[in-house]
């Protein structure tokens, strides 16, 4: 009697935010034979109503290999012109669109458990099996958000996470604390507080770095030799983070600082008159918080404590493969890290030969473009590249302690 032999895919991609979305475009392009497993764009369906992203339009663009699907194209298909700032919900009806014209077949079911062995095998949410020779991990940044230990004592009803919403109305009528001074902190004062909230924002920094000089600088004739296209960066920075490949080559400490430059806290200047009404404390930092009657008390380190409904933080992400609930416990510790994330070697592929890691957990080894949008462009194109030359060999496990594979 002969078994039944169990189809193998070229590649699976876990994830169909952007970064998912333009890869698999261009596999698509390439030839090579892939499935792509994730709700389409779902991290941006669970932000904040209200939000809107902070880049233009042009280095918000998902990658195709024509360069032809861009925001642009989007809205003029559409008959109506792009808002500036672009919402949130305009940029999740761009990538629904992208996906539809680049003819991007996006498997809505999760991966709830990925093994590699002579191939990796991936477990889907309703107990079907994969098995792919490749993957390629692009599951975006909400399993990353990052809440300091000091807030980890009092329940989600009291302290929480920005990504932990997608409707800051919820806080209507009362009084709320924000702590932090990026873009989304700030954005989330300002939407809380136009819904109704009694907002205060609490920063170490000595107050809220606005994008306003840069604006101007980005408007001059300059700016086409300060800036690159992606828009990621102080002036001259900008150009070097903008390519990926040669930036992984720089030195570890001077990549480190280059890359904690271009991350600063900084916010948009159009969000200037929205939070004019919205306490702002500076140079502060929280001491502790207490859970009192019906909220939550602050003290801080110089100024007087404080009572609140709720305190919301906007304390960013930070990457720990350990939060990928989806990665086995054998396979997670043949990927090396450093600081939480994967090292990285060419194209994207990590210390497991076979599996790649895009977006916010590359931006380690790859740099900061790997935060934004954006950073799509190059992930793209050089993973199909690479998986397009092998397409032979399954997954090999190797010692964490090791360096990155090598592409095969």
């Amino acid at each position: 009697m002969t078994r039944a032999r169990t189809a193998v895919l070229d590649t699976l991609v876990v994830g169909a935010g952007p970064y998912g979305l333009s890869l698999s475009a261009h596999l698509r392009r390439a030839g090579v034979t892939h499935k792509v497993m994730g709700r389409t764009m779902e991290a941006w369906r669970q932000m904040p109503k209200g939000i809107c992203l902070r880049s233009t339009a042009r280095a918000s663009n998902l990658c195709d290999p024509d360069g032809v699907l861009t925001l642009e194209a989007f809205a003029s298909e559409r008959g109506r012109p792009l808002d500036r700032p672009l919402p949130a919900a305009s940029f999740i009806e761009y990538g629904d669109w992208f996906a539809e014209r680049a003819g991007v077949d996006v498997d809505p079911r999760l991966v709830t458990e990925l093994t590699a062995g002579e191939t990796f095998s991936a477990v889907l949410d309703d107990g079907e099996q994969i098995r792919a020779r490749r993957v390629v991990v692009a599951a975006g940044t909400n399993a990353m958000q990052w809440t300091p230990p000091e807030y980890r004592g009092l329940p989600r009803e009291l302290v929480s996470h920005v990504a932990e919403h997608d409707d800051l109305g919820v806080f209507a009528g009362k009084r709320v604390l924000v702590v932090g001074a990026g873009q989304s902190s700030i954005e989330c004062a300002a939407i809380a507080h136009e819904s109704g909230a009694e907002v205060s924002v609490v920063m170490r920094s000595d107050g809220v770095r606005w994008l306003t000089r840069s604006a101007e600088l980005r408007a001059s004739r300059l700016a086409p030799l300060l800036y690159s296209w992606s828009e990621v960066g102080p002036a001259g920075l900008s150009q070097l983070v903008s390519f990926p490949g040669l930036f992984r080559l720089v030195p570890g400490a001077p990549r480190h600082r280059a890359t904690s430059r271009c991350a600063r806290p900084a916010a948009a200047a159009w969000l200037i008159p929205r939070t004019r009404d919205v306490a702002m404390l500076a140079h502060d930092a929280i001491r502790d918080l207490t859970a009192v009657a019906g909220g939550v008390r602050v003290r801080y380190e110089r100024a007087p404590a404080e009572e609140f409904d709720h305190v919301l933080l906007g304390t960013g992400y930070r990457v720990d493969l350990a939060r990928y609930g989806f990665l086995a416990p054998e396979l997670r510790a043949a990927v090396r890290t450093a600081d939480g994330s994967p090292v990285l070697g060419r194209a994207m592929q990590s210390s497991v030969r076979g599996l790649y890691f895009l977006g916010l957990p590359a931006a380690w080894s790859y740099g900061p473009l790997m935060r934004h949008v954006c950073g799509a462009h190059f992930a793209a194109r050089a993973v199909t590249a690479q998986l397009a030359r092998a397409r032979s060999t399954g997954p090999q496990l190797i010692s964490a302690d090791v360096e990155p594979a090598r592409a095969a």
